[in-house]
C-alpha cells in the first residue's frame, strides 16, 4: 500500500489505515467455460481488509468494477444520502454508470478508519491486470462527514474464481 500522507483539503488530520490483507478477484462474464479468457464484461473486486487483532467482523473496504473501467482519470462515486442518526453498517457508493462500487463494512473497531458517514469516494483505477498473477491497482480518496480523508493506493495479484452464472451487485453486460 502506498499512502498519500497529505492532509485533508479541510486541514483535517488524514486517517492512517494500514491493512492486514488485501486480495483482488476476477469473475469472469462468461460461465461453465474452463479457464475463460479475460474481457471487458470480466467484474474485478478488490478487497481490503483491516486490523485482525480484535473481535471480527473487521473494516473491510470493497471496490468492484469492470476492466473497460481502467483509466487514469478520477472517477467520483455517489454516496447515497442517509437519514439514519448513526452511520450504517454497510456503507455504499457507485459510479453514474454503476461500472465501478464501493462498499465500506464497518468493523467492531469504530476508530480504525472513522466512525462517521461517508461524504464523498473519488476512485482512479491504475491498473486492471489482463491475466492472473498480475496487479489490479486503484487509488481511494475517501471523505467522511467529519472532514477526515483515507487517501491511499492499493494493489493486489488477480486470480480468477469460478464463474457463477447468477449476478450480484454490480450489474454485468
Amino acid at each position: 500500500m502506498v499512502g498519500c500522507g497529505c492532509a485533508a483539503a479541510s486541514g483535517a488530520d488524514p486517517i492512517a489505515f494500514t491493512p492486514s490483507s488485501m486480495a483482488a478477484v476476477r469473475t469472469p462474464a462468461g460461465c461453465g467455460v474452463a479457464d475463460p479468457p479475460y474481457t471487458a464484461s470480466d467484474v474485478f473486486t478488490l478487497t481490503i481488509v483491516g486490523a485482525t487483532s480484535g473481535l471480527a467482523p473487521y473494516n473491510t473496504l470493497t471496490l468492484s468494477l469492470h476492466d473497460t473501467s481502467s483509466s487514469t482519470t478520477a472517477i467520483p462515486l455517489t454516496v447515497p444520502m442517509s437519514s439514519a442518526a448513526n452511520p450504517a453498517t454497510i456503507q455504499t457508493a457507485q459510479s453514474a454508470d454503476s461500472d465501478i462500487t464501493f462498499s465500506f463494512s464497518r468493523g467492531t473497531d469504530t476508530t480504525e478508519i472513522d466512525s462517521n458517514f461517508l461524504s464523498s469516494v473519488l476512485v482512479t483505477v491504475v491498473s486492471v491486470p489482463a491475466a492472473d498473477g498480475q496487479s489490479l491497482s486503484a487509488d481511494l480518496d475517501i471523505t467522511f462527514t467529519d472532514g477526515r480523508e483515507l487517501q491511499a493506493t492499493y494493489t493486489a495479484a488477480v486470480t480468477t474464481t469460478q464463474a457463477v452464472c447468477v449476478t450480484s451487485g454490480i450489474r454485468r453486460r
